[in-house]
């Protein structure tokens, strides 16, 4: 079995955030910049046709972290968890910059509720207060997400941000010595600080990278999958980025990529470390 972390659903506010029709030309745009194309269930917005296509691949777990910058709020999760419990985990997304809804969300959908860990992109979904991943604001979401045990998937790298502030190593190498304990996977791993990034990584074994898309076909992705094959086999996360890109095709980008012997640490047993899930 495949686990997907970096996955968005046609499932509830995802279809008007990720798969609206006036959308569409973009997203075309954007997955051929990466050599890659849209998926038959982004255009119907299926759910059925979703599952299947995850089948096709042997996706049997997909990690759903909705997005505040784009409109998507946690009140669907509740219900996508309900409805599909064995195909999806839930990331309940949390808006730092408001630390008492925050941490009262974090309470909510997680510790109470059905997700088991949270999403968080400060440079991007905070447009009006934009927070680096070392600002200290962000330490007592940090300190309970490690009193609890609960995963952070982060958006570091690549849009997220308007500089290259936002995704600078230099922070995340404090945050990682602060916090040795917690469990944190950048999507986007901090591109274009791919060495950086990966040397981070190496030197610290709860940090999970999942490059998502800048694994297929971008500037560095390259070493991201050499970090795959050997220092890195038991950090890297498999992630496509789904819809903005067919998840199928980046299955088999990493099946052609991956030496067999940590393949299945790639595409599920880490993942799994992250989670906290069970072998």
């Amino acid at each position: 079995m495949y686990i997907d972390a970096r996955f968005r659903p046609p499932y509830g506010s995802f279809i008007e955030g990720f798969y609206a029709k006036e959308k569409w030309q973009a997203r075309e745009k954007f997955a051929d910049e990466f050599g890659l194309a849209l998926a038959p269930s982004f255009y119907e917005a299926s759910m059925d046709l979703c599952l299947a296509e995850m089948k096709e691949v042997g996706i049997g777990l997909a990690v759903a972290a909705p997005r505040r910058g784009w409109g998507i709020g946690n009140e669907d999760l509740p219900k996508l968890l309900a409805d599909y419990p064995t195909q999806f985990i839930g990331m309940a997304t949390l808006v730092p910059t408001d630390l008492e809804t925050a941490l009262v969300e974090l309470q909510e959908y997680v510790i109470d509720g059905p997700c088991t860990g949270i999403y968080m992109e400060p440079a991007h979904d905070t447009a009006q207060e934009k927070m680096t991943i070392d600002d200290e604001r962000l330490y007592p979401i940090y300190q309970k997400c490690v009193e609890e045990g609960i995963p952070i998937s982060y958006g570091y790298g690549g849009f997220i941000g308007t500089d290259f502030i936002w995704q600078k190593p230099e922070g995340l190498l404090k945050v990682v010595k602060d916090f040795p304990d917690l469990r944190l996977n950048l999507n986007h791993a901090g591109f274009p600080y791919v060495l950086e990034t990966c040397h981070i990584a190496y030197r610290n074994r709860n940090l999970f990278l999942s490059p998502d898309l800048y694994s297929f076909h971008a500037p560095g992705s390259q070493d991201y999958i050499e970090a795959a094959n050997h220092l890195l086999s038991q950090s890297i996360v498999f992630g496509s980025a789904y819809p903005l890109v067919d998840f199928r095709l980046g299955v088999r980008i990493y099946e052609q990529s991956i030496r067999p012997e940590v393949l299945d640490n790639i595409m599920c047993g880490n993942a799994k470390r992250f989670l906290g899930i069970e072998a």
